[in-house]
């Protein structure tokens, strides 16, 4: 392990700056909450809303390490969500360069540097129907047994006042646009990876549920990223713990169980 790296990133991680913590679940409302059980971290189909983003894992993790990479994804939302209200007209580009340079810091190397989104054109059905193409894609191989897309292909059924798309849709607004993220953690040669697909859709009007929004109305523009990442386990593991005692009065608010159909 690198030790200069292990500094940093430890430092990096004690001192990043959070938003204010907000009254518990308050992000649902706290009926909903009660109703919504902590995810099973040691189930082996799992799919968990993290804030904006819908996380799975796949085989070989155990619940040590699918918590700790949840953690991580809700850390590095919650430094982008704060480095954007501290900085005079940031734009949804600049929550995205944070979002992934913390998810960088914390010991996840990426395996390529674009953060540019690519604007899809001739769209005209629900955003969760038309992401599922390029979610499989960017998945490869692992998409055909990987739970975030039996989520998304499954979405139609769903009740879509269930708590944990409330979170999720509620998580994902922003000024100016509606940013969200799709993710599948698996094992390959020992290592841990993650496939992430990030996703930018902007509209003429405030959107409310932004999965079942159709992209037909509104002059509407959906534009996403993909990247991987490999988890260096040595960092991550040292950092991991100070990750979760940072985010214990929020992981429960912003980290849900997702029901498979």
């Amino acid at each position: 392990m690198d030790q200069d790296n292990l500094a940093l990133s430890t430092s990096f991680v004690r001192d990043a700056a959070l938003p204010p913590l907000m009254p518990t679940r308050s992000v649902m409302g706290a009926e909903d909450a009660e109703e919504t059980p902590p995810p099973d971290f040691a189930a082996p189909d799992l799919a968990v809303t993290v804030g904006s983003q819908i996380a799975s894992f796949g085989e070989g993790l155990d619940a040590s390490i699918k918590e700790s990479i949840s953690n991580g994804f809700l850390f590095a939302q919650q430094v982008a969500d704060k480095h954007v209200q501290d900085t005079e007209n940031a734009t949804t580009e600049e929550w995205y360069n944070s979002y992934v340079d913390v998810l960088s810091r914390i010991g996840w190397n990426r395996e390529n540097r674009t953060n540019s989104l690519k604007e899809m054109n001739g769209v005209s059905t629900d955003v969760h129907k038309e992401i599922i193409p390029i979610v499989v894609a960017a998945l490869g191989p692992v998409a055909a047994t990987a739970t975030v897309v039996r989520v998304l292909e499954g979405l139609q059924n769903m009740n879509e006042a269930s708590p944990w798309i409330t979170l999720f849709s509620k998580s994902s607004q922003r000024a100016t646009a509606n940013q969200f993220q799709m993710s599948h953690t698996y094992v390959e040669n020992g290592v841990p990876r993650i496939s992430l697909v990030a996703f930018e859709l902007t509209a003429e009007r405030k959107i409310a549920q932004v999965l079942f929004f159709k992209l037909s109305t509104d002059s509407a523009k959906l534009s996403h990223f993909e990247t991987k990442m490999a988890v260096d386990i040595g960092i991550f593991d040292s950092v991991a713990p100070i990750i979760a005692d940072r985010l214990k009065e929020r992981a429960k608010d912003f980290i849900l169980s997702i029901p498979l159909l």
